[in-house]
């Protein structure tokens, strides 16, 4: 009898083992914008250097909460600093891929926004953000930046792509299914010399509007960017791993009623 119990518990942990290794990994994606590597894929300023604001639309799927972001970009440094808000094609990487440049930024400001469709507003007649309806600023202390990958250009400049992940905090951003919202994610600067642009997105990983631009003129609130997305993903549950000591209290309790029974 002694015997079964055993198989049982073998059985049992590796089964629960092999959840939690599962859970430790798992996430929900519920909008996806993966970052153009191409020789055509760019980084469009949006940092408070300058300042300026780049924002993308998505439509909400599902009607979770966005819980956590994961977002691309590349760091670049105008020589000669002619134009206010260039893309990063235009000039040098000033990191390697051995140099992960966290004294560039104090962090980011993630903002939602409602939506106003085309054709809506008289003077910006494409689609932009409306009125701003969550923002919240995180420091890098509580950001994950990684190496994505490098871009190397038509013209030979070569350029670096984070990866960046954080975690939305109390219950992240609420919404409504099927229910189109703005986003912009702006870099907070501590090095003012070095410019933060957001990488731009696989066209075809687009959604109904092109991006826009806050602060590159003074002519509209929001400066149609053409034929250009952003990349991101926004995450509705995250990866979690179970408190070890669950599994260390099941096993306890099932070895004690083994040797419980075998004293019987």
């Amino acid at each position: 009898m002694v015997k079964k119990y055993l198989r049982f518990v073998i059985a049992f942990t590796a089964i629960t083992l092999t959840s939690l290794s599962v859970m430790a990994t798992d996430e929900v994606v519920k909008w996806s914008q993966m970052p153009n590597m191409g020789p055509f894929g760019y980084a469009f300023s949006s940092e408070s250097a300058k300042p300026s604001t780049m924002a993308d639309d998505f439509k909400c799927i599902g009607g979770e909460p966005v819980v956590a972001i994961r977002w691309w970009g590349s760091f670049y440094q105008p020589i000669p600093s002619v134009i206010p808000y260039p893309n990063s094609a235009q000039w040098y990487d000033p990191t390697t891929p051995s140099d992960v440049p966290e004294t560039f930024l104090i962090g980011f400001t993630i903002s939602f926004y409602a939506n106003v469709p085309a054709g809506s507003d008289p003077f910006m007649p494409w689609a932009h953000p409306g009125d701003m309806i969550y923002s919240e600023s995180i420091g890098m202390d509580e950001i994950t930046q990684i190496l994505y990958g490098t871009v190397t250009h038509t013209t030979g400049v070569e350029q670096n792509v984070w990866q960046y992940y954080a975690s939305l905090p109390d219950t992240g951003f609420e919404q409504e299914e099927g229910v189109t919202y703005w986003i912009s994610i702006q870099a907070l600067h501590r090095n003012q010399e070095v410019q933060w642009g957001w990488q731009e997105a696989n066209y075809l990983h687009g959604w109904n509007a092109n991006a826009v631009q806050n602060g590159y003129s003074n002519l509209f609130t929001w400066d149609l960017v053409p034929n250009k997305d952003l990349t991101f993903q926004l995450i509705t549950v995250e990866g979690e791993i179970p408190e070890p000591g669950f599994l260390s209290i099941f096993l306890i309790a099932v070895f004690g009623l083994i040797f419980k029974k075998r004293r019987g």
